[in-house]
């Protein structure tokens, strides 16, 4: 792909492949995909859920980074490569799907660690090295169903409120102040 390409690729999918005002200053979009993931994890992985947050891990310290760069940055060539097909085809919600499939591949590994650190030194080992790219699609696209967009939108909508919410209770709390 040349650069002319590249860029105009990069275009497409910040301005119609991601949610709106993911890549703004404020990260709005990624900060709503952030809880909706957080739900979803709730949801389609409770145990670990329940393990991670009894071990103060949040998951958003490792899937912001891979919802923003798109698993680029994270997991091996072929592995991101397959992934970034799918996106492209299918859309966001794709993101939420293998970044479920990662938690749901890694899931017996990580709840025999007991604490923060264990946890996230598995986690970062075993992203880096998840080349079973059949298993983890397996799981994304079959294991966790259903995944309707439209169940992902409404989280997306209602996350999006609570934030907004949440600004402006920030923004009241500092005007007390002068």
């Amino acid at each position: 792909m040349n650069e002319e390409d590249a860029f105009w690729c990069l275009v497409y999918i910040v301005e119609q492949l991601m949610p709106p005002q993911f890549y703004c200053k404020q990260l709005v979009g990624a900060q709503v995909d952030q809880a909706v993931f957080k739900e979803l994890v709730c949801e389609k992985l409770p145990d670990l859920a329940i393990h991670l947050e009894a071990h103060g891990v949040d998951p958003a310290l490792f899937s912001i980074n891979w919802f923003l760069c798109l698993f680029v940055d994270s997991l091996p060539v072929n592995t991101y490569l397959h992934i970034w097909d799918a996106f492209l085809f299918e859309g966001n919600k794709v993101l939420f799907r293998y970044a479920l499939g990662i938690l749901s591949y890694m899931e017996d590994k990580l709840m025999k660690q007991g604490d923060y650190m264990s946890i996230f030194n598995t986690f970062r080992t075993e992203v880096q090295s998840l080349v079973d790219v059949k298993r983890l699609t397996m799981i994304a696209f079959q294991e966790l169903n259903p995944f309707p967009l439209r169940i992902i939108a409404t989280k997306r909508e209602h996350h999006h409120k609570i934030l907004k919410v949440n600004c402006l209770k920030g923004l009241k709390g500092l005007f007390t102040y002068f």
